[in-house]
Parts: structure tokens; C-alpha cells; sequence
């Protein structure tokens, strides 16, 4: 590194502490447009029956009912979407939004940004549902939804027919009825009953009808459900007399932060002071002397772990699963699948063989080489949970113009050599293992990395280091350092994927060769480098492409996601 690069940097340094500080005095209105997220609930018609009220819904969600005052405190003045203010903690309304404290928990609960809504009180009732963080431990979708409220999962497309395109909270559309956000909320069909639902006038976006003031944003909590649909929106719920006095409210959650002036000058001045003394070095020839063998080596930082897609791999089990009660009962046996890709509307599955007998629901392509259905019916389809995951395998390669695309490394019957950029097939075997040991349908599958290092972090960064137990951390992923000390695991073990750091060499090739081609397909094994009789050769460009030649067109790396599923 010469002194011009260093003297360099410093005046980037020193420009960017300037900038920190220029933008300090605009800091606060710009956080002022940026609300945090914060917890909240929709009061529903009723919750098991009876009209919902605050002990109630501090005893469902604080575990402790006198904590209603909590609740009262967080929300009192604010003005809700029908207009009324919360200033009686004994009366609510049906489709109020009420922040929670941080520490609620619970089905209907909603994390996110307070959205600003109201409604029309002399609008014609509906019933509606807002979509939660979850339902009994699941992201929530249509077909689950319509099963709940209509008794029948097929109705999904009734419930997207009804919403379609339609603004949501977010300020975003319902266009895709595999996409749901916790929330949203979705207009239900007139039959529709059950815990959970609101019956009265649809909130909206938009100018307040005349005389109603607008609720100011985040001025009350997002709609969850609870409760069956009975009551109209506009009908208030008094707690009962019986309900227990509310102890002294606790203290408000903390929402209040450090300014952020404060914050800026607390980094920018420490930059600008230590900037200072480097230029004195500078100027002193402190620096004159920097060795030779310093340049070019520049570390590469640990590629962050791809941010979980809960839902999305949730969806891409389940209708995988449906395929696999469809053969059932079909009486035939699983397609063998390379690749499977997952578009907007479509799921598209690229067979191994040929094959043009389908089950009911899917179509066939290009001569059987490909099957494909609509996700929208896919999710309503029956699901035979007793069956295995049909395709344990499956890992996360990128995006084509078609879609998502994942490869089943069982299908290979060989070896697979990653082979191209080495920083990015690193990555990408790093993010297969985590999905691996994540993912919905591959629990149970067994890892087994070879040449990582013990605790193999270096298979999560592709940096080659060794920081810890990561494989620990991820259920099913064990380590060795060579073939020979992993023969135990090899043997024992009912099969899973052999990741191998390096070409192997000696007589390791054989034992590869011999694992990976067993007629029983115990062992899929990947290897990062160029190896000679490779039965798939995934190239990785460093533009950012994998060419996999079994797609006939290569797919995108940037931006991919790992599908995993805590």
C-alpha cells in the first residue's frame, strides 16, 4: 500500500465524517418520516364468543390481565380508523388498531409500522381478515385461510378474487395469492365465520371521509383477527364487571432513543481527530515503509448469510408434497426430478426422464420433459403429512427469467464439481449447507463437509477461516478433515451430501466416485473445483452466473436467497 492510496483514503475518510456531520441537524425529521415497527393488534367482532376487551386481551398476549393498563397507556388520544379516540379503557371497537407492548406474543399479533387507515362508520359491512405473523407456528396463505373460515382450501381463489390488486396498508398491491404479508387484511366471502374475523366497513388508504379527522401514522396498532364475526364495526365492547381492577400500569415500553445528533457527533468527531493524526504520520513519514509483502493481500470479508425466506419455502414444501400424495393416489411412483422452478404463478418441475402421465392437477411439456401447475391450486390441493419430503435435496441456485431455481443433487448420479469463480462457488456450497440443515423438506438430511476445518465456518463465509462450531449451530451438518476420518459417518450413516473443499487426490477419486454412483443414491457429493468425470458442471462466472447445462440458460447468483424455515 503506497502512501498516495493511503493519502487517498484518509481524504475519503475525512469527506465522509464531514458528510455525517452536514447531515446530522436533518437526522431527526428524517427519523421522523421513518416510524419503527412496533406490535399491534385488531380488535376482531369477538374472541371465543365473547366481545373482546383490554384484561382480556392483556391476559391473551401479556400473560398477566392487570397489564391492560399497559396497553390503555400506549394507546389513549389516539384517534382510530372509525374516527373514535381511545379514551375509556373499558370500551373498544371491533377493527381498532392497539399497539402492544414489546414483550406480547401470541397468534394475531402484528409486527410492522403502524399503518394510517379509517374507515367510513355508514359503509356498507363486510368481513375481513388481517393477516398475523402467523397461524399455529406457520406463516399464513390463502388455501389456509379459506379452509379455516370457509371450510374448504380450494375457496383461495374466491378470497383473491375479492382482494385482487387491491392497496393494501404497506401501500402495496395483492397481485400474487402465493404472497401475504402480515398486516394486510383481505376481504372474506359473505359465509365466511369463525375466530378471527371483523365484520363491518373495509378499511382504506386515502382522505378521510368529510368531518373525520385522519388518524395520525402510528397513532394505534395494526389489525390482527380474533373472534368470530357477530358484531358490527361500529359497536363498542365493555369489559365486564367482573373483570379484576387493573393494577398500576408498569412503565410505557421505551421509546424514546438517543438523539441523533448526539449519535453523529459521537462517530464523525473521533473519525475527524484520528484522521488528523494519520496525516501527521503521513507528513512524518511514519508510513514510508509499509512492506512490500502488504500489497495485493487483501482480505475478503465473510459473505453475509442470505436473510431466511420462511414463507416462501414453507409454500415450495407443501407443494411438493402435494405432488407427492397426487402419485399416491394415482397409484404411480415420484417423477424424477433435476430442477424445480418457482415462478410467479407457475411451479415448473424439470424431470429427469421423460414422462407423460401426470397426476391429476399438473400438465405435462415438452414432450414430458417438464411438468407444470398453478401454485394458486397447488396450495389447496390435498397434503398426506405421513409422507416423507419427496425430494430431501433440493438447494437454492439463483433466478432465471422462469423463476426460482433449485437443483435436487440426488438426481445426479455423480459426482458435482463447482467449478468457475472459487469466491462464489464457496458461497454458494455455504449457503446449500445452511439450507440443508434448514429447510423444510430436507430435515434429517445429513451433511458431511470435508477439508472445511473443524466447526467449518469457512463453508459458511468462503473465506477459508475457522471461527467456531458453525456446523454446531446447524442440525444435522457434521466435519472432517479427510475421507479416511469421515469412513465412519460414510458408513454408518443412511446417506445425505459429502461437500469436499478440494479436488480429492491419492485414491479419494475412487472412493468419491464409488459413493456417489451407488445404483441406491445414498450419497450425493459435491466437490468445489474441476474434477474429470463429473456427472454435473456447475460453472460459476464471476458476473454473477451459474451455467448448470441442464436449464439451457445460465441463472443469476446475485441476489439469491436460501430458502430456509426456522
Amino acid at each position: 500500500m503506497s502512501v498516495t492510496v493511503l493519502r487517498r483514503a484518509l481524504t475519503s475518510v475525512v469527506a465522509a465524517a464531514l458528510f455525517l456531520l452536514a447531515g446530522a441537524w436533518s437526522a431527526p425529521a428524517r427519523a421522523a418520516q421513518a416510524p419503527p415497527p412496533v406490535k399491534y393488534y385488531v380488535v376482531s367482532s369477538s374472541y371465543q364468543g365473547q366481545p373482546e376487551f383490554l384484561f382480556e386481551i392483556a391476559q391473551r398476549f401479556l400473560g398477566n390481565g392487570n397489564r391492560s393498563t399497559d396497553i390503555f397507556d400506549l394507546n389513549k388520544g389516539h384517534l382510530e380508523p372509525d374516527g373514535a379516540t381511545v379514551a375509556d379503557p373499558t370500551k373498544i371497537s371491533p377493527g381498532w388498531l392497539l399497539q402492544l407492548p414489546n414483550d406480547a406474543k401470541g397468534e394475531g399479533v402484528i409486527t410492522g409500522v403502524l399503518p394510517t387507515l379509517h374507515f367510513d362508520p355508514s359503509g356498507t359491512p363486510v368481513k375481513y381478515y388481517w393477516i398475523a405473523n402467523g397461524y399455529k407456528g406457520k406463516p399464513e396463505f390463502l388455501a389456509e385461510i379459506a379452509q379455516r373460515f370457509l371450510g374448504n382450501g380450494a375457496r383461495s381463489t374466491d378470497i383473491f378474487a375479492l382482494n385482487k390488486n387491491r392497496q393494501e396498508p404497506d401501500g402495496q398491491l395483492l397481485t400474487d395469492p402465493a404472497k401475504l404479508t402480515p398486516g394486510w387484511f383481505v376481504k372474506l366471502p359473505d359465509d365466511a365465520k369463525g375466530d378471527g374475523l371483523i365484520a363491518g366497513p373495509l378499511p382504506f388508504l386515502g382522505p378521510a371521509p368529510p368531518g373525520q379527522p385522519a388518524p395520525s401514522q402510528g397513532s394505534a396498532a395494526a389489525p390482527t383477527t380474533t373472534g368470530s364475526a357477530s358484531t358490527g364495526a361500529g359497536a363498542s365492547h365493555s369489559a365486564p364487571a367482573s373483570a379484576p381492577a387493573s393494577a398500576p400500569a408498569s412503565s410505557k415500553s421505551n421509546s424514546s432513543s438517543s438523539s441523533p445528533v448526539v449519535l453523529i457527533l459521537a462517530i464523525a468527531v473521533p473519525v475527524l481527530v484520528i484522521a488528523a493524526l494519520v496525516w501527521w504520520a503521513l507528513r512524518a513519514g511514519l508510513f514510508a515503509k509499509l512492506g512490500a509483502g502488504m500489497r495485493g493481500r487483501r482480505s475478503r470479508k465473510p459473505s453475509p448469510a442470505a436473510p431466511r425466506d420462511d414463507a416462501a419455502a414453507w409454500t415450495i414444501d407443501r407443494v411438493l408434497r402435494t405432488l407427492a400424495t397426487a402419485c399416491v393416489q394415482a397409484g404411480r411412483p415420484l417423477p424424477g426430478v433435476a430442477a424445480v422452478v418457482v415462478g410467479t404463478d407457475t411451479l415448473t418441475l424439470r424431470l429427469a426422464r421423460p414422462d407423460e402421465q401426470p397426476p391429476d392437477g399438473w400438465s405435462a411439456e415438452h414432450q414430458g420433459r417438464s411438468w407444470a401447475a398453478p401454485l394458486r391450486l397447488l396450495q389447496s390441493a390435498p397434503v398426506d403429512d405421513a409422507l416423507p419430503a419427496p425430494y430431501p435435496r433440493l438447494v437454492s441456485t439463483g433466478d432465471s427469467d422462469q423463476g426460482r431455481v433449485l437443483l435436487n443433487l440426488a438426481e445426479a448420479h455423480g459426482v458435482i464439481s463447482l467449478e468457475g469463480d472459487a469466491r462464489l462457488a464457496r458461497t454458494l456450497v455455504a449457503d446449500w449447507v445452511r439450507e440443508l440443515s434448514g429447510s423444510p423438506w430436507s430435515r434429517g438430511t445429513v451433511v458431511l463437509r470435508i477439508g472445511f476445518g473443524s466447526g467449518a465456518s469457512a463453508a459458511g463465509s468462503g473465506s477459508g477461516s475457522s471461527s467456531g462450531s458453525a456446523s454446531g449451530e446447524m442440525p444435522g451438518v457434521e466435519d472432517a478433515p479427510n475421507i479416511e476420518a469421515a469412513a465412519a459417518i460414510l458408513d454408518e450413516a443412511d446417506g445425505g451430501v459429502l461437500v469436499l473443499a478440494r479436488a480429492p487426490g491419492g485414491r479419494e477419486p475412487e472412493r468419491i466416485s464409488t459413493l456417489a454412483g451407488t445404483a441406491d443414491g445414498r450419497w450425493s457429493v459435491v466437490v468445489l473445483g474441476s474434477l474429470k468425470n463429473a456427472s454435473w458442471r456447475l460453472v460459476a462466472d464471476a458476473t454473477g452466473t451459474l451455467d448448470t447445462g441442464l436449464l439451457g440458460e445460465p441463472v443469476r447468483l446475485h441476489g439469491k436467497r436460501p430458502l430456509e424455515h426456522a
